[in-house]
């Protein structure tokens, strides 16, 4: 597993309006190293249950993350 650090962003929509509220705390999340060797195995229909990668679907919770450099406006 590989620790990543992040700030927290949550976007709300609100009829036509996004907002967005930022979080100041630093946050800790542990990623699997191998979850892209585990998504290529699924691609090719191979067994990926030894890997970090949890699948296709619609019943997960979802980090995006980009970087600071990436914010717009």
């Amino acid at each position: 597993m590989v620790p990543c650090t992040f700030m927290r962003l949550v976007a709300k929509l609100d009829g036509s309006k996004v907002s967005f509220n930022r979080s100041e705390a630093i946050e800790t999340i542990l990623v699997a190293e191998d979850w892209k060797e585990g998504w290529e195995k699924s691609l090719r229909k191979e067994d990926y249950s030894t890997s970090g990668y949890i699948g296709r679907g619609t019943s997960k919770r979802v980090i995006y993350v980009c970087s600071p450099s990436q914010y717009y406006s």
